[in-house]
């Protein structure tokens, strides 16, 4: 299993029609050390809970360093764990 990395979580207002999808930025290390991509799948985990959603990599502008964007009404806890 490889290591969990920590990331802010945060609504960012985009209806995906209940598609769980991540938002992480270009320059995130989880991005550039997991080698990710848009389109790639990857796991988020929240305490005992967890689901499989879509990454999208965004530009460094639409997200503060340290955060993951999430689905509109996404009510999970905060704090959020994504693996490659």
């Amino acid at each position: 299993m490889k290591q969990a990395h920590s990331l802010q979580v945060v609504d960012i207002g985009i209806d995906t029609h209940q598609e769980p999808v991540v938002y992480l930025r270009r320059d995130c290390h989880i991005c550039r050390s997991e080698g990710l991509a848009s389109n790639g799948r990857v796991t988020l985990r929240f305490e005992q809970t967890s689901i499989i959603a879509t990454l999208n990599v965004v530009d460094e502008h639409v997200l503060v360093a340290g955060t993951a964007g999430s689905l509109h009404g996404f009510q999970e806890p905060q704090q959020g764990h994504t693996e490659g």
